[in-house]
């Protein structure tokens, strides 16, 4: 059962990269974050730029608050399942009344995998990096026939398997520290 996305709205991320309309912000919420927004800008005396519009939930309250949106999270949640992992986000604005835009693109295309988002997941968490090129061809390869070979011993949710399979063997790579 889904938690916010429809049916269809699923099945065209899967198709197409995207879904849309996705509503999740209330108009005062929107209020309270575009506010602080501006407030950190008008301190700054210039708009949001980098450094601080990479990663900002971890450096502005209202950031966080959008990046961990309940809303937001149930329809992350309806594409990936329940473990998320904010691994990175760059604030793209476009000001009124100004030529400025961001090309169409697709995150995913960055990381060099499918399926995306579990795989470099699991790289950020074990070693704080998305993986290299080498790494994410062999991850797929592996959860490819990992998942192939639990699907012949008839294991239950044999996908699932192949991922923690995967996150055990990156954890137990020699580059993985433990730090308290």
């Amino acid at each position: 059962m889904t938690r916010r996305l429809t049916p269809a709205q699923i099945r065209s991320y899967r198709e197409e990269g995207w879904a849309s309309p996705v509503d999740v912000l209330s108009p005062s919420e929107v209020t309270r974050i575009r506010a602080g927004l501006e407030a950190w800008e008008q301190h700054a005396g210039k708009p949001l730029a980098y450094p601080e519009k990479s990663a900002a939930y971890l450096l502005f309250d209202w950031a966080d608050a959008l990046a961990f949106h309940p809303a937001i999270l149930d329809a992350v949640e309806d594409l990936i399942g329940p473990d998320i992992l904010a691994y990175h986000s760059t604030i793209f604005i476009k000001e009124a009344h100004t030529p400025a835009f961001v090309h169409w693109h697709q995150d995913g295309a960055y990381f060099f995998l499918d399926p995306a988002e579990q795989v470099t997941a699991i790289y950020a968490r074990a070693l704080g990096r998305p993986p290299r090129a080498a790494e994410a061809k062999a991850a797929v390869a592996f959860l490819t026939s990992q998942a192939a070979l639990l699907r012949k011993e008839k294991a239950a949710d044999p996908d699932r398997l192949a991922l923690i399979d995967l996150g055990l063997a990156v954890f137990n790579v020699s580059e993985f520290v433990y730090v308290k």
